[in-house]
């Protein structure tokens, strides 16, 4: 008998372990897509309808970047939030024990710009450099970026946006290639970005945890004083804060039209590494919140030993993230009942910012 005869137990064993990642991966799409479409729709109906969000309060925003040897890409990432037109923001540049001139650099581009703050520390990680920022921040809203990113012309007013109410307590943008990138890398990189755009939107819908962070994030200090600081022993600090902001009641919302414009992986062998990076950043926030998955002791076990490839671990968290969150959301609907908190319409007259009115006369109700 042939090794290769459909009846042969090596032909069955590779047809399962080919054939069962698609079909999760075919679930996990027909699932997301109608919850998808009714995340444009509601949507549309809101920004038809002008109800108010908290860009509606025109608050301040710090941005807090950490670099480490990104000389020659926080030139770029600066000028793009500044092209982005919101004028109530300060940037935070947090470097983190660069071995090149990253530091002159960003010293001279604060000379030059007094909205832009340069921070300095030993090399300690991605999550000890947040810290720093975030306690250096004043702005009412805290956003994380990385060095790499260029903002879209609308990325700051769009991720305001995201918070649609009171109780949304974080929201994730979205990431796009470079339209001067290659048709090959864009082609490569279009069907993971299309299927992850369209799973998160399906989260967000869903109330449920978010797969990815992205490449910007954005957390109210308030909420981030309530909440935080970031881990400093994960691989994706802001996955992680974002899943703890979940826990305590809050929305950790979706906001796909906040862009950021992100280097892709140009051969299917730096896509893969990519996938995995992501995934062990997901790994880390299951293995620190037990409730999720287990001990924290057992998940970093998993962690150290589990070897490459990991991508196919984050197909199967969005299917069971996806039917958890279902079983949510239709016990809400059963049992939904009242008003839920919102931002509502009062006259205008006082300066923006969540402790007055915003640009349209809104304040925040608790």
């Amino acid at each position: 008998m042939s090794w290769f005869d459909p009846a042969a137990p090596g032909a069955l064993i590779l047809l399962l372990l080919l054939g069962a990642p698609s079909l999760l991966f075919g679930l996990v799409q027909l699932i997301a897509l109608p919850l998808a479409v009714r995340f444009e729709v509601r949507a549309a109906r809101r920004r038809r309808r002008g109800v108010p969000t908290l860009w509606d309060q025109w608050p301040s925003v710090s941005i807090v970047v950490p670099v480490r040897n990104e000389s020659g890409a926080i030139g770029n990432c600066l000028r793009s939030i500044e092209l982005t037109g919101y004028a109530r923001y300060e940037v935070i540049l947090v470097d983190d024990g660069s071995t090149d001139n990253t530091a002159q650099l960003a010293a001279g581009l604060a000379a030059a710009d007094p909205r832009i703050k340069v921070l300095g520390q030993a090399a300690a990680g991605k999550g000890a450099a947040l810290n720093l920022g975030a306690r250096h921040a004043t702005g009412d809203v805290v956003m994380v970026a990385g060095a790499g990113g260029i903002f879209s012309r609308d990325a700051i007013d769009r991720m305001l946006q995201g918070f649609e109410d009171p109780g949304t307590g974080a929201v994730c943008g979205d990431e796009v290639s470079a339209p001067a990138d290659p048709v090959r890398t864009r082609a490569l990189a279009f069907p993971g970005r299309f299927a992850a755009g369209m799973t998160r939107r399906a989260l967000s819908e869903l109330g449920g945890l978010p797969s990815a962070a992205g490449p910007i994030v954005a957390f109210p200090r308030k909420v981030l004083a309530e909440i935080g600081p970031f881990r400093e022993d994960t691989a994706s600090a802001e996955l992680e804060l974002a899943w703890r902001v979940h826990g305590a009641g809050y929305r950790v919302g979706f906001a796909p039209c906040a862009r950021i414009v992100a280097g892709s992986a140009s051969t299917v062998r730096e896509l893969w590494r990519q996938r995995d990076r992501r995934v062990c950043g997901l790994l880390h926030a299951g293995a620190v919140h037990v409730d999720l998955a287990g001990s924290r002791r057992d998940g970093d076990l998993v962690l150290r030993r589990l070897p490459l490839p990991l991508a196919p671990v984050g197909t199967v968290f969005t299917a069971l993230s996806l039917l958890a969150a279902l079983g949510r959301d239709r016990a809400r609907g059963r049992a939904r009942g009242g008003t839920p908190r919102s931002w509502t319409r009062t006259p205008a007259g006082a300066p923006g910012g969540l402790d007055g009115l915003g640009r349209s006369g809104y304040p925040m109700v608790a």
